[in-house]
């Protein structure tokens, strides 16, 4: 059950674990409203550099992989060219 209460003019949402005790909450909706700074920053912009971060590491090395291949490729390509013409 979460619980919102008022401190200093800020509406905060807790939530009670039986593990770890209370904690804040950032519901998807706060009065009807979708809350966009959690959803785009996941609650911090610290949350949100470390997903770009991840994402942008996953993108350097599908990019890097796909380089890497293509120069593989274009390097047996060319082995091909030369064996074929040296025995004919």
């Amino acid at each position: 059950m979460i619980h919102k209460i008022e401190l200093e003019g800020d509406t905060l949402n807790l939530k009670k674990s039986k593990l770890f005790g209370w904690s804040i909450v950032y519901p998807l909706k706060i009065d009807g409203k979708y809350n966009w700074k959690n959803i785009i920053l996941g609650g911090s912009w610290y949350n949100l550099i470390k997903v770009i971060l991840v994402v942008g590491l996953i993108l350097f090395i599908a990019f890097s992989y796909k380089h890497d291949m293509a120069s593989c490729i274009k390097y047996g390509q060319e082995t091909m060219k030369l064996n074929w013409s040296a025995i004919n």
